[in-house]
């Protein structure tokens, strides 16, 4: 008698497995409808947003740009002044030659 519950209870058990995966996981509620505007993503709110940044990053490249150029023609000042320098004093330190 035990043997037979036993197998019956293991078959009950195997039906409301098979029965689980058979059944459909989604219940559909209400069905779809197509909203009247859309809500996102806002193509105005884009594109201003982009120009915006757009602007702001070239401003930003142009300073970061015109930056190096300057510091690139302080240091040519500074190199040509730092020759100048060592040249005059080359040629005081040669005896005989006079730069006067």
């Amino acid at each position: 008698m035990t043997g037979v519950f036993t197998t019956l209870k293991q078959q009950l058990e195997t039906t409301k497995i098979e029965e689980v995966k058979e059944s459909e996981y989604v219940v559909i509620l209400d069905s779809p409808e197509i909203p009247l505007r859309r809500s996102k993503p806002s193509k105005k709110q884009l594109v201003i947003i982009s120009g915006i940044l757009g602007i702001g990053l070239g401003i930003f490249l142009a300073f970061v740009r015109e930056f190096i150029s300057n510091s690139k023609k302080e240091e040519k000042d500074k190199i040509s002044e730092a020759k100048t320098l060592i040249l005059k004093n080359i040629f005081e330190l040669i005896p005989g030659k006079s730069n006067k």
